[in-house]
């Protein structure tokens, strides 16, 4: 936990490796004392978020949910549009191929035939996901775009890319902010589905986890009454650390994600992160 003082602010910043360190020390960590229990919007009952908070910690520690199966069937259908691997082939000697190199079968070389490697070519491309959401935002728009996410990252997988995933939060109240960092997935890993499902699809992570985060977090004001607000785009682009070549994954309503025609959200998606353009400016 690093904290610090820019333009205005008082920042607490939280940079967390893997999302089982983030359960561990919101697990170990005390309320402070701003949070009364009544106070605990983290476990409170809410219809939109059935998922309670040790059910939460659950999912995020192991993957998955009660709605994992339907996001399965849905990414394999978006799965069909995105994927169009692009390979770059290399013609190389090898004892087996295609067709003989003739000099080499006159001279006896072993290796006279020409073959065939298909091999990617591999940049690294960041996603970076805003956990941040209004209270509006449903449960139906987090799924979608979290579908369209892993659908992107293995998208950029099959045409040979390197991918990492990380996500983050930040939210302001008064002069203070919080920004926290989750690592997802590293660049030379295979995406893990079940495991990124719970932080980029289920609103109980910020419902229950996030703003556990807040109720432990030594801030200065309480936050009890609204748990703050999440900061725009200008604030992100001031506080929130990015690569370079990077993607910034926005929340569902500045995107156009509406979560009611998975197709139509698929558009938007699509035309808001201007796919092409991007992967041919990290070239």
């Amino acid at each position: 936990m690093d904290r610090y003082s820019k333009k205005g602010y008082n920042v607490l910043e939280y940079n967390f490796r893997s999302l089982h360190d983030f359960t561990k020390y919101i697990s170990e960590t005390p309320v402070s004392r701003h949070f009364r229990l009544r106070d605990h919007k983290s476990m409170e009952e809410d219809a939109k978020v059935p998922i309670d908070y040790d059910r939460a910690i659950y999912y995020c520690n192991n993957g998955g949910n009660v709605n994992f199966t339907n996001l399965l069937c849905l990414k394999r259908k978006i799965d069909t549009t995105l994927l169009f691997p692009s390979i770059k082939t290399e013609v190389k000697r090898d004892v087996v191929g295609i067709c003989p190199s003739v000099p080499d079968y006159l001279t006896g070389n072993p290796m006279s035939m020409w073959n065939v490697k298909n091999s990617p070519e591999y940049r690294c491309i960041e996603i970076c996901v805003n956990l941040a959401c209004d209270y509006q935002t449903t449960q139906e728009q987090l799924f979608a775009r979290g579908i369209f996410v892993q659908s992107l990252i293995d998208t950029l997988q099959y045409k040979g890319y390197g991918v990492s995933l990380n996500a983050f939060h930040a939210s302001t109240f008064r002069d203070e902010m919080l920004i926290a960092y989750f690592g997802l997935k590293n660049a030379n890993e295979r995406l893990n589905v079940r495991k990124t499902y719970f932080p980029l699809c289920d609103l109980a992570f910020m419902r229950r986890l996030i703003f556990r985060l807040i109720e432990v977090a030594p801030l200065k004001y309480s936050w009890a009454y609204n748990y703050g607000v999440p900061a725009n785009r200008r604030l992100i682009e001031s506080f929130v650390q990015m690569p370079e070549k990077r993607l910034i994954i926005p929340e569902p309503d500045e995107m156009g994600i509406m979560g009611k025609d998975i197709n139509k959200d698929l558009d938007v998606f699509l035309k808001y992160i201007q796919f092409d353009k991007f992967v041919e400016k990290v070239k």
